[in-house]
């Protein structure tokens, strides 16, 4: 929502209530973990599903209006509901703040009921492959030079929020470091017939997501490492760039080069304990 002046929570329940204060007629609930809420004079649950945040009610509540309130106390949504709704769907994304968000009842014109649930991401590097390593598990459409230079990443989100991976980028003792300047995401776009750099790939909660690197970080044609036939030893770090929280995930690995160039070279990476 982009509003000159964001509505706070104060602000908003103002502007419902004329002349009195807020009436509380339900008892308040609160869930400060990632497990959907339960049963709240009205509210039967809420929880996430994908990038929406979803409410579902008690048959018969008394709610006409719902409001949202975001971490920081603004408004971050507001609905009115049709009589005898069960549920309303109200989309997170991927660039919300995350935190606790409290879910408000309304009823003419005064708070009947609210509960709340703390909405976080928790995204992992779980396993990297180097296509040349594992062509099978590359994408269909996978080319021959990008088997041999691209790699295989499973990311996990074991949060309750969803998120995004906008930027893939490697440094270290590697062929090809992702270079200061670039402006590509460095992430095959899987979902577009042309591929190419992805702008995000959604990372849902709960779910392991597959992504390939594109930015060639084992191309040959370098000068950064060498291979040699008793193994060249480094090490090189993976960062994955999120939109929603800080910091980023990142994995160290050890890398073995061994053989007679890059071009035919064995390559062996392992995750720095």
């Amino acid at each position: 929502m982009s509003q000159e002046s964001p509505p706070t929570r104060r602000g908003f329940l103002g502007g419902i209530v004329t002349g009195a204060a807020v009436g509380l007629s339900g008892c308040a609930g609160e869930n400060n973990g990632s497990e959907p809420s339960g049963s709240v004079d009205g509210f039967e649950s809420v929880a996430v599903e994908g990038v929406d945040l979803v409410i579902d009610f008690e048959e018969g509540h008394p709610f006409e209006a719902l409001s949202v309130i975001q971490p920081d106390g603004e408004l971050f949504a507001e609905r009115d509901l049709a009589p005898g709704v069960r549920q309303e769907r109200i989309e997170l994304g991927t660039t919300y703040p995350p935190g606790e968000y409290e879910v408000i009842g309304v009823s003419d014109g005064n708070e009947e009921a609210k509960t709340s649930l703390v909405v976080e991401p928790n995204v992992a590097i779980n396993r990297l492959r180097l296509g040349r390593n594992h062509p099978d598990e590359m994408y269909e459409e996978a080319s021959d030079r990008t088997i041999q230079t691209e790699v295989i990443l499973d990311i996990e989100n074991t949060g309750n929020g969803p998120e995004s991976a906008v930027s893939l980028e490697f440094s270290g003792d590697i062929p090809r470091p992702t270079p200061d300047n670039s402006e590509d995401s460095g992430i095959y776009d899987t979902d577009s017939e042309l591929g190419g750099h992805a702008d995000q790939i959604v990372l849902p909660p709960g779910e392991t997501t597959v992504i390939y690197s594109h930015s060639t970080p084992f191309n040959p044609a370098s000068d950064n490492v060498s291979c040699r036939p008793d193994g060249e030893q480094g090490e090189f770090e993976i960062e994955l760039i999120t939109s929603v929280v800080d910091p980023n995930p990142s994995l160290q690995y050890s890398v073995t080069y061994t053989g007679e160039d890059l071009a035919d070279c064995e390559i062996e990476a392992e995750v720095v304990q």
